[in-house]
């Protein structure tokens, strides 16, 4: 993603703790560590959400990205339209442990579920 005004480049990431491909734990503390630096030195702001937060609050991600953008680059546009909207909920990381209690109990198809419904 490019803001269009500074030319600010984005990486916006959506991280599931389970891989569609191989059903094993990703994104676990520490996992994309040296992925974001590659971002970083390179001038890109990273932004990472957990799939459930975009999944359960996309306006609050919309939220939380325009006010990034707003906070480098003085371009309020965005934000100001999504004022009314509460803030994104945190979500810690998870460790590959976590990640595998989360793939037991089928937690990713419940809030993948909840959204559609």
């Amino acid at each position: 993603m490019i803001e269009p005004n500074t030319g600010l480049h984005i990486d916006l990431e959506v991280d599931e703790p389970i891989s569609f491909a191989t059903g094993k734990p990703t994104h676990c503390i520490g996992e994309d560590d040296y992925r974001n630096k590659c971002f970083v030195d390179a001038n890109w702001l990273v932004i990472r959400f957990a799939e459930e937060q975009v999944s359960s609050q996309p306006e609050r991600c919309a939220r939380f990205i325009a006010g990034a953008i707003a906070q480098l680059t003085d371009n309020n546009t965005c934000r100001q339209k999504l004022l009314h909207v509460e803030k994104v909920t945190p979500m810690r990381q998870w460790s590959a442990r976590q990640a595998s209690k989360l793939k037991k109990s089928d937690y990713r198809q419940g809030y993948l579920v909840q959204r559609r419904n």
